[in-house]
């Protein structure tokens, strides 16, 4: 049983990583952005531990309307969650963009929550307004779990608020 969860979160982490990495190839740079976040992890068992993000984000959607993203996360109990992933940028009005998206990656927990595997799975929830400068400001509630690939799931859950800038304004271009 083991292994057809193993062939299979290596199948998501590897449609993750390619995703990624065609979104890289297909996006104009002037689209993509840099995407930092904080907030705090394990927020439903009351924990203290900042959660830090750093994304990422394709611009142009490249498969089924969805952007790649990729990046890192770490919070101030140690762990360390490297991922990629695909989200959908979807207008609610001229200014409010609602992102729902979906990610896999290596989690180390360092002394940090143990999420039962190394390989975990992050469906996140975000809502965020642009401003005219193309910059964004967003708060997000994000799930991260091993999806049953270890006897032990516990799961965690993040909110998080996010500052998304254009690349090609940090670069100058």
């Amino acid at each position: 049983m083991k292994k057809i969860h193993l062939r299979s979160a290596a199948a998501v982490l590897s449609f993750a990583i390619g995703a990624c990495v065609l979104g890289a190839v297909t996006a104009r740079a002037g689209d993509n952005t840099l995407s930092l976040g904080i907030g705090v992890s394990n927020v439903l068992d009351n924990s203290d531990t900042t959660d830090f993000r750093a994304e990422y984000r394709m611009g142009e959607p490249f498969i089924l309307g969805a952007k790649g993203f990729a990046g890192v996360e770490g919070t101030t109990d140690g762990s360390l969650y490297g991922l990629g992933g695909i989200l959908w940028d979807m207008p609610i009005s001229p200014h409010l963009y609602f992102t729902p998206g979906l990610g896999a990656g290596l989690y180390h927990e360092g002394d940090d929550k143990d999420l039962g595997h190394v390989i975990e799975f992050r469906g996140q929830l975000e809502l965020g307004y642009e401003f005219s400068s193309q910059d964004r400001v967003s708060a997000s509630l994000s799930h991260t779990s091993n999806a049953g690939l270890s006897d032990e799931n516990p799961g965690t859950e993040a909110l998080n608020v996010y500052y998304h800038m254009p690349i090609s304004r940090i670069i100058g271009h």
